[in-house]
């Protein structure tokens, strides 16, 4: 249970989250597109997505 709450707190931090033997998670945004920097927003925001990829060890 803690792993899955620091794992969730570090993606939402925007950060990339390894472990090692087991692989890795990354946060994934789909959004809209914007006319300029001013504008973007969290209203851009249509889809977050966690991306899991197997470390090498693991897909052995």
């Amino acid at each position: 249970m803690a792993l899955s709450d620091v794992i969730g707190e570090s993606l939402a931090n925007g950060n990339i989250v390894r472990v090692d033997n087991f692989g890795t998670f990354q946060l994934n945004l789909i959004g809209t597109p914007a006319d300029s920097d001013a504008v973007i927003g969290k209203s851009n925001i249509k889809e977050a997505k966690i991306s899991y990829r197997p470390s090498k060890e693991l897909k052995k």
